[in-house]
This record gives C-alpha cells, structure tokens and sequence, in this order.
C-alpha cells in the first residue's frame, strides 16, 4: 500500500524500478527557508531510511527543488476521523522535527 499528498511522489515511489512493496506513506510540508525560499519536509512510514528515499529521488533525476531537504521517520501519517491525512498535524510533526 502507498499513500501520498504528491501525486508525483505516487507515480515514482509505485514505479517498478524502485521496489517500494512494502507498506509505505508519505506526506510533505514546506516551510519559509531563507536561503532557498522553502524547505520541503517529508515524513514517510515503512523500513525505509530517509537516505534511501532521497538516493531513489536522485537517481529518478527529478527537479532538485522537488526532493525533500529532510526526511523524517514515523510510526504513522497523522490522519483525521474520515481517515484522510490531517496536513495540520503533518505540518506540526514535521516542524518539530526541524527545531
């Protein structure tokens, strides 16, 4: 299972050539970076290791802007009552985390 707020995280994570078949959600945030004028933050599920994911990111040669500059480990995606991802919460978590 994968489950995602990118579309385009969707459609390369499902991708064959990167192998991702085990239980595995991801969801971002952007914050204000000064010297780049956002950060993008991205918690994910699964035994994964952020170095991974941003390696199989790389090696998709996507737009650098679109790779998450952290990566942050968690048991499970925030979500709300109807089970849809609660981006409040999300934004929350992956703030603390850049603290």
């Amino acid at each position: 299972m994968f489950t995602t707020n990118i579309p385009y995280f969707q459609a390369l994570f499902t991708n064959p050539y990167f192998a991702l078949n085990q239980k595995f959600e991801c969801a971002t945030s952007a914050f204000a970076d000064e010297k780049k004028g956002e950060k993008i933050v991205m918690i994910f599920t699964g035994d994964y290791e952020g170095k991974e994911l941003k390696s199989l990111l790389l090696k998709a040669e996507i737009n650098p802007l679109m790779i998450p500059s952290n990566f942050l480990h968690v048991k499970e995606i925030p979500k709300l009552g109807t089970g849809k991802n609660d981006f409040g919460a999300i934004k929350k978590v992956t703030q603390e985390s850049l603290k």
